[in-house]
């Protein structure tokens, strides 16, 4: 490929078309969604721990989020904090590959579970260890729709640095789980009960689909220098798309280090 031309597929673009400085706001970015929902998931297990309704539960008619979703959204948001650089150290490498592993395993059994109508005993496993009554009596068992996106979140962890002939599995992942996420905020927000449940299965839970739109972004901003993040990325001098050849329409100057310089001053307004 030539230096001076970009690629005619925007998802093949080589690693150093993303600037520095707008790779390490994406990777900060992604490491605190995935800090941001392990607290959450720590918070949801203490509640369940101290019998703390407030936080499984954030209004008596909202869905609560399970001990199982907790525990998954916990993990997962550890394996992308530890996933989360360009060139980690191999022991982040190797827990942030297990943590995601075993939250794959976990949501993944739900799955099954909800599929075939089987009880395996992961709904109660968590309360168990917990040792909190409250949690074992009632009902643990996840949404489906839930489990399906703690797995395509897990599974993009583990392709994170995989890549296809024309896309990045990872982001593909990402992108589908957070377009499940983004249902249930919305149906929440307009009370469209059938965006955030299923008939017959449990609701998606406020704090368990905020936890997934986060964490699904948290996955796209974890490798800024590839794929569409990459394309997001591109910037020169003026702002614009380099090469005339290829570039778009001037609606589509769209970057990402573009924003961030149209934003500093108004951020600069403000914390004055």
């Amino acid at each position: 490929m030539h230096p001076e031309k970009l690629p005619s597929n925007l998802l093949n673009l080589p690693a150093r078309s993303a600037p520095a400085a707008s790779a390490n706001l994406s990777i900060l970015f992604a490491r605190v969604a995935g800090l941001g929902s392990a607290l959450v998931g720590v918070l949801v297990l203490l509640g369940g721990k101290f019998n703390f309704v407030f936080l499984i539960r954030l209004r008596p008619e909202l869905a609560s989020m399970k001990t199982v979703t907790a525990t998954s959204v916990l993990l997962v948001g550890l394996s992308l904090w530890c996933l989360s650089y360009e060139s980690v150290r191999p022991w982040k490498t190797r827990v942030g590959t297990f943590f995601a592993a075993l939250a794959l395993t976990i949501a993944s059994t739900m799955v099954l579970q909800s599929a075939f109508r089987i009880d395996l005993g992961v709904d109660h496993l968590i309360a168990r260890v917990l040792g909190s009554p409250a949690a074992m009596a009632s009902l643990q068992r996840p949404p489906v729709t839930a489990n399906l996106c703690i797995s395509f979140l897990a599974l993009a962890l583990l392709f994170l640095r995989r890549k296809t002939y024309l896309f990045y599995p990872s982001q593909l992942l990402a992108l589908l789980s957070s377009t499940m996420g983004i249902a249930a905020l919305v149906g929440y927000a307009l009370n469209i009960k059938a965006l955030y449940s299923i008939p017959g299965y449990t609701s998606t839970s406020p704090q368990t689909a905020t936890t997934i739109v986060a964490l699904s972004f948290g996955v796209l901003f974890a490798r800024p220098r590839v794929g569409v993040m990459a394309a997001l990325n591109l910037d020169t001098a003026d702002g614009s798309w380099p090469g005339a050849c290829c570039r778009p329409p001037s609606s589509s100057r769209f970057s990402l280090p573009a924003c961030a310089r149209a934003a500093r001053p108004w951020v600069s307004m403000t914390l004055r």
